[in-house]
């Protein structure tokens, strides 16, 4: 059976998705619970890697800490995100090998994949458990559960993300996906048998004489009255109207100007550890540089996922608030692009986009290099890009610091 790379599962009994448990210094950290309702939650992605030794087996990561599901304890079957590495040796209780199963016997959608999860080791079926911990996954019985607790829908995560989340990253431009199906319906072909719908018998007449006066005698029109080109029919006098107004909210292609610019900085932290912090920093900022960051809110979302939105409100300079959304992360290469969408680097940009990417040293150098870039659009005079590029470098620092400094508590 051929499951997708990342995967969100489904709950054939509750319709919850299966998701992390995250609470640090609380009994059930770790735990998998069928309770979350964002299926694009990073809580609820995982990735599925094949097993090397075990035909039609898998292993599952869970995306938000890159750990692999497993056993709680030798004597407990509960399953936790809390395996450092893959473990495929059968006798013992460590391993993370899981078999799916097919189901056929559901209610559900049947063009979806419902699957149990059968728990190689132990060869038992990994089930919602309706018992206290509520909802959480249990591999507790060798039989199929008749009531479907062990059955979920699996669900690709890349497609999900495709039809949710990538349109969030447009923000104010929701209108803008509209524009390109007119050009598509428009074509010269197209429009002319749209004019003539009134009288269809033109439609046979362009090759007489008669109408070829008539084409002649339009263009006058609409010379005499050329604030208003975008009524009159003629696809040629209207098409390239058309093609530029919906552009408007971005530059024109043809007066569109890109300013970009990037810095490499060498941070003692780790990767995993400094890629944790961007993550974490409504927390940190205001904590390691208060002189600068007055307060970080999450104001939509869960605060790390495409289309969550930030407000950041500085304690002095000239910039007092910005919004910005998170436009694109992918864990795999530590990389994550904010896009403004108010205040801000807005005052001096059309539009403007950072990007930062965390990577581990070439060599077992310890720490890591952090990248940060930046490109906006038709950039207004006067802009001081050197204060911008020494402010991030001044944040990278006192988030570097603080991590060194806080090690043993965060």
């Amino acid at each position: 059976m051929k499951l997708p790379k990342y995967v969100v599962l489904k709950s054939m009994y509750n319709n919850k998705y299966l998701s992390y448990r995250d609470e640090p210094g609380k009994e059930h950290d770790g735990f998998l619970q069928f309770s979350e309702d964002d299926p694009t939650s990073l809580y609820s992605k995982f990735e599925v890697k094949m097993s090397t030794s075990e035909k039609g087996s898998f292993h599952l990561m869970c995306s938000f800490n890159d750990k692999y599901l497993v056993r709680k304890s030798s004597s407990e079957n509960w399953i936790r995100g809390s395996s450092n590495q893959s473990e495929e040796d059968k006798s013992k209780w460590s391993c993370t090998l899981f078999k799916p199963v097919l189901v056929t016997d559901h209610n559900g959608d049947q063009k979806s994949m419902v699957v149990r999860f059968l728990h190689v080791q132990l060869n038992h079926y990994a089930c919602l458990f309706k018992g206290d911990p509520k909802d959480c996954l249990y591999a507790g019985w060798s039989s199929p559960n008749k009531e479907l607790c062990d059955a979920c829908s699996v669900i690709d995560w890349e497609s999900l993300h495709d039809t949710r989340v990538i349109p969030k990253r447009f923000g104010d431009s929701s209108k803008k996906p509209m524009p390109p199906t007119k050009p598509n319906p428009v074509p010269e072909k197209k429009q002319d048998p749209l004019k003539p719908k009134p009288v269809q018998e033109k439609k046979q007449d362009p090759p007489k004489p008669k109408p070829v006066p008539e084409m002649k005698q339009t263009p006058p029109k609409l010379k005499s009255v050329p604030e208003n080109t975008q009524d009159p029919p003629n696809p040629k006098a209207v098409v390239p109207e058309k093609k530029q107004d919906p552009l408007k909210p971005k530059p024109s292609p043809g007066k569109e100007t890109v300013e970009s610019d990037q810095l490499d900085f060498n941070v003692i932290s780790s990767a995993d550890k400094f890629w944790g912090a961007v993550f974490a920093f409504t927390k940190i900022l205001p904590k390691a540089l208060p002189q600068t960051y007055k307060s970080i809110k999450i104001m939509r979302g869960d605060g790390f996922s495409q289309g969550s939105i930030h407000e950041i409100s500085f304690t002095q300079g000239d910039v007092e608030k910005l919004e910005e959304k998170i436009a694109y992360v992918d864990h795999e290469t530590k990389t994550i692009t904010w896009s403004l969408i108010q205040g801000g680097m807005l005052t001096h940009y059309e539009t403007f986009k950072i990007t930062i990417t965390v990577s581990p040293k070439k060599r077992r150098d310890r720490g890591c290099r952090v990248n940060w870039s930046y490109v906006g659009t038709n950039p207004k005079p006067g802009f001081d890009k050197d204060g911008l590029m020494k402010l991030f470098q001044k944040t990278f620092e006192a988030v570097d610091d603080y991590l060194e400094a806080n090690e043993a508590r965060d």
